[in-house]
This record gives structure tokens, sequence and C-alpha cells, in this order.
């Protein structure tokens, strides 16, 4: 896939805080990104950098290569869906979700880009001397601000040529098939009923998207959370931007909502073929839905990568205690693929560190098998039980430490037990 976002060593400070420092990230076309990490370590800001809410104090943010800081955040390819939605509670569902449509078609719009490209012309023209170039000048640029005035400009231009040729001819035939042509264009001129139609369309079709068909009508604020998060999707996807930002938008829902909008998104994305950047500091929300992690903390990208690479090989201590739980333990690497830890050597699939470096040693716990004592690696008691649903959580007390095991087999309150693992559950990290 083609690279549509690169950040290049964006730092931002807050009143001499600094909250990040210089970082670089690269994101492609389609993809879902997921920015992961604790509060205040500075995922906000980086997608609000993104967004143009907020400029970076140095660094570069590159859209398909081209620089966009000095582009507002209203010209950027991009939309938002925040945390709290945003909706209109005086309009219903149809009209939120169009909202986005009317404001670019309106009035208003059309003004502001009037002005700017008066005021392009106008630096311009201060620089000029001749008067015929001035005269040139001022009839392109009124000619400009009439196209944008007047949607059906080029249109009617072509009317008037193929008018012009119908009174210049006398064959018959050939005036019925200009006047033929002079119908057609007027039958695809934009009105006020032609762009009600346009709206209506892609109101409903976004509106399939997000699972809310025969919504239209409803007003708001007898929507769930669920739904009203949907509409806010479908009214930032409805101008179709190259990019999504959505800061953290599950938040106010309840767990199990949580976990269903988790694959709707997800499949909202496919259907779009948008590139998402998604926001938030639940790891679950992250392994579920992304293309990609992005890992972050106090202002720094600690890792990248697919959600099997960041959780099975998380890159330092930090990483693997955040996503997922893990046993984390001190150990000095002896040689390629060889791990000394808590008194004994163990067989690794690990190698390129120096010889006896000390590093950090992680086995997830849904890795260690309890088995019976004499059989196993190490010993221990069994010291807490808990019942997760799905598994059981498990404490086991060794000689050196407290391990934590997740497993579906019940075990007995102060049974003494046996832990086994493999060379491939174990997973060497360099100390940080």
């Amino acid at each position: 896939m083609a690279v549509l976002i690169e950040l290049k060593d964006v730092t931002k400070e807050f009143n001499g805080n600094v909250v990040l420092r210089g970082i670089d990230l690269t994101i492609e076309e389609n993809e879902f990104v997921t920015l992961l990490g604790p509060s205040g370590c500075g995922k906000t800001t980086t997608l609000r950098i993104i967004g143009g809410f907020v400029d970076p104090s140095q660094g570069e943010v590159l859209f398909a290569g081209k620089n966009i800081l000095n582009t507002p955040a209203h010209q950027r390819p991009t939309n938002t869906v925040f945390q709290r939605y945003a909706l209109f509670p005086h309009l219903d569902v149809f009209e939120n979700v169009a909202f986005g449509l009317r404001v670019k078609n309106d009035s208003i719009s059309t003004l502001s880009r009037i002005r700017q490209i008066q005021d392009q012309y106008q630096e311009t023209l201060k620089l000029k001397k001749d008067a015929s170039e001035i005269r040139a000048l001022k009839k392109q640029m009124r000619m400009e601000i009439q196209v944008l005035r007047d949607p059906n400009h080029d249109r009617k231009k072509q009317i008037v040529e193929l008018k012009k040729t119908l009174h210049e001819t006398s064959d018959l035939a050939n005036k019925e098939q200009l006047k033929s042509q002079i119908n057609s264009i007027k039958s695809e001129f934009i009105t006020k009923k032609t762009k009600e139609l346009e709206i209506t369309e892609k109101v409903q079709k976004y509106l399939k998207m997000v699972g809310l068909e025969g919504y239209e009508k409803r007003q708001v604020h007898k929507l769930s959370g669920g739904q009203q998060q949907r509409v806010a999707i479908a009214r930032a996807l409805i101008n179709e931007p190259m990019v999504l930002l959505l800061d953290e938008p599950l938040a106010a829902l309840d767990l199990k909502l949580r976990q269903e909008m988790q694959y709707e998104l997800k499949e909202i994305q496919k259907n779009s073929g948008i590139t998402f950047i998604f926001v938030t500091h639940d790891q679950e929300e992250a392994l579920t839905m992304s293309d990609k992690i992005v890992v972050m903390n106090h202002g720094e990208i600690l890792q990248v990568g697919t959600p099997v690479d960041i959780y099975n090989e998380p890159a330092n201590r930090f990483v693997a205690n955040f996503i997922g739980e893990s046993n984390i333990i001190d150990g000095i690497m002896k040689d390629d693929f060889l791990v000394h830890f808590d008194d004994k050597d163990y067989v690794c699939v690990d190698k390129g560190f120096a010889r006896n470096q000390k590093v950090d040693v992680v086995i997830r716990p849904e890795d260690i098998d309890i088995v019976p004592f004499g059989t196993g690696h190490i010993s221990g008691k069994v010291i807490s039980i808990a019942f997760k649903g799905v598994h059981y959580e498990i404490d086991v007390k060794t000689k050196d430490r407290i391990f934590t095991i997740h497993t579906t087999d019940a075990q007995k309150m102060h049974a003494e037990v046996d832990l086994s693992f493999g060379p491939e559950d174990l997973h060497v990290m360099e100390q940080w």
C-alpha cells in the first residue's frame, strides 16, 4: 500500500512541558492504525496535529508527500469523531448526517472560497504595473468567481456555443441533433432539487453502512449510545475524507456495546476504504481492530507493529506490561538460544545478544502449564485462584517469585505444583 501520512521528527511543547519528543510515524492508505498508551502519553496530541487542530513545535506532517502544516483543519482531507459525539440535538438523524454535505454546498462555504481567490489576486495585482496585465488578471479573477457562484457555468457556456451553431446551420437533421444536445445538457443542470436528491442518496448510503437504515426521522436524543456513535461516524464519513480520526469514541459505552462496536468499526473501515486513526488506552480495542498499533509513553513511540507482533514480541518491559498480562523476570543471556533466570538455564529461541548481557524475560500467563509436582521446570504452591469466565487466573509462589498463570484447568488452593513452558514461550528483551 502507498504511504498516505508521514510524521517526521514531530515535537510539541505546552508551556515548557514536552508532550511529544520527536516522533516519526508512517501510515499507509486504507490502514486501521491505533495510537495506544496511558493518559498523557501524547496520543491525542498526535491525532490533533494530524487533524490540524494543534500545530507542532517542530517537525513535518506530510500527506501524500506534501507538507500540510500551513493547511488549516477544514481544508485537510480528514474528519474527526470525538469522544463526545457533538450531535445536534435539534436535528433528526438524517439532518445530522446531511449536515456536512449542506455546509460543503452552502453559500457561506462559497463566500469563503471567493474571499480566498480575491486575496490571492490582490497580492499578485500589487506587484503589477502594466495596465493591460492588471485588466487581464481582474478579468481572470471575475471568471473564477463566476464559476464558483454558478455550478452550471460550464454547461451554460456549452449551450451558448451550441445555440450559436444552431442559428448558423440550415441543415434540419443537424438542427434536431443540436437541439437534442442542448436539452441533454439542460437536464444535467444542478438545481436545489438535484442537490437534495444527491444528499438523500448519500445519507441513505452511509446510514446503511453504519446499520441505521430506517432511523432517518428519529431524534438523536432518543437513540442509544451506540446508535449515536454510528450517527457521528456516518456524518464524518459522508464527505469522504481520506482519513477518519477517532478520539476514544467508544469510551462512553458500556462493556458489551463497546465490544460489539469494535467489530462494527473494523467492518465500516473495510467497507469505506478510508484510513482510520484511532486513539485509545484500551489494549483490547487496539488488538481487536487494528492493522497497526503504535504504542506510546511519555511522548515517545516505543513500538510499532501488527497486533500479533506487539503481543508476541514486545520491545520492552513497558510494552509487555501494557499489552496483556505478563510475567517479567530479570535474566542473563548466556549465549544465543540460552537464557538464565531463577538459578537455572533455559533453552529459548532468541539470539543476537551479547554474552552474559542482562535481559528481561517475558512469559505470558497463557503460555505456562501447571503440571504435577516434580515433573516441570519450577516448583511452587498455589496461593490464589480467580475464576475469569473463560479461564482461571492462578498465582503460584515459587522460591524466587510469584507467577501468574491463565488456564482452563482448575487447581486446589495450597496445592504443590510444577510450572512448565517451552523455548518458544520465552521472549527475551533488552533492558531499557
